[in-house]
């Protein structure tokens, strides 16, 4: 089965053997089983993949603490925050294939216990959060941007 999501990273880079170069994004639930089913796949035994998405536990607990303060517009940033809304339905032909195609909305997100219920379903072993170049694969340090962690849930794992 195909995965019906917009490709955001392919990322080019010398392969070694524990490298998945394709990253999807704004994936539904079954997508990203699928995806982590084909990733395990390809993977050489004991590759390494890596993970960063937004984090939801992160974005659930700014909510509340936003909530708490009486932010009468946390909702608001919440929504916006982890692109779960839908500010203006687009209207017309254009705007309906715009939005069934543009797949710009995170369609389901993750925190750090069911990321790894999900990896672990699809045979990877080894799962933890990590961090900011610290794999010990040295080529990851080569596509790692510092910025995309900052409050987001990054995780590792091995075939």
């Amino acid at each position: 089965m195909a995965i019906s999501s917009r490709v955001y990273h392919l990322l080019r880079i010398p392969v070694t053997d524990s490298i998945v170069l394709i990253l999807y994004e704004h994936l539904s639930l079954q997508d990203l089983r699928i995806a982590l089913i084909n990733s395990f796949r390809v993977l050489k035994t004991r590759g390494i993949f890596r993970c960063v998405l937004p984090d939801l536990e992160f974005s659930a607990r700014k909510y509340i603490e936003d909530l708490d303060k009486g932010d009468a517009l946390a909702s608001l940033a919440f929504m916006r925050k982890t692109l779960l809304g839908t500010i203006e339905r687009p209207r017309g032909l254009k705007g309906f294939l715009s939005s069934f195609l543009g797949n710009s909305h995170h369609l389901w997100m993750w925190d750090s216990k069911s990321l790894p219920e999900e990896l672990n379903n699809a045979g990877f072993t080894q799962i933890r959060v990590c961090k900011f170049n610290d794999c010990e694969d040295e080529m990851f340090k080569h596509v790692e941007d510092i910025a995309r962690f900052k409050n987001e849930l990054a995780i590792e794992c091995r075939k």
